[in-house]
Parts: C-alpha cells; sequence; structure tokens
C-alpha cells in the first residue's frame, strides 16, 4: 500500500524585509491535519533556532535575502517540503 499526497502549496512570506521587524510565514492551505514545520534561510543557509512561523530580523541578516521552508507531515501522508521565494535584501 503506497502513501497518500499531501496538498502543498508553495509559502509567502509576508511582512517587511527590515532589520528590526517580523516577518510570517504563510504556509497556505495543506491537507487537513497536516503538522507544518518550519525552517527559515538568510541566503542558502539556514538560520540557527528559526523553526517558527514568525521571524524577528536580526542585524546578522542585513543585505541577505529571507527563505522559509516548510515541511508537512501525516499519518499514511509522504512528507513534502515547499520553499518560498526569496524576499528583497534585508535592509
Amino acid at each position: 500500500m503506497g502513501l497518500g499526497s499531501l496538498r502543498a502549496p508553495t509559502p509567502k512570506i509576508g511582512g517587511t524585509a527590515k532589520v528590526g521587524r517580523t516577518v510570517t510565514a504563510r504556509p497556505g492551505s495543506w491537507t487537513p491535519g497536516t503538522t507544518l514545520r518550519y525552517q527559515w534561510f538568510a541566503g542558502s543557509k539556514s538560520i540557527k533556532g528559526a523553526t517558527r512561523s514568525k521571524l524577528k530580523i536580526s542585524k546578522k541578516v542585513k543585505g541577505k535575502t529571507l527563505k522559509v521552508r516548510v515541511t508537512g507531515t501525516k499519518s499514511g501522508y509522504a512528507k513534502v517540503a515547499k520553499t518560498s521565494r526569496a524576499t528583497k535584501k534585508v535592509r
């Protein structure tokens, strides 16, 4: 018996990419009951400890773009990860 396929849209980032501001991952509408996990990236590197749907932007990422990867899991379904488009460079 094979695994089901999760409905998994590409996430978007809401908010302004500016030091001191908070941006929010908008994961879209996944298959009901899916558990979502988040990982934020500055450029191509993951940001240590940035695993929530919101990210307060620190000076460390100034000049880099931000992306968020949302990973969905649900029993009986194949795990799926989707990554947002990059923001403009953090100001």
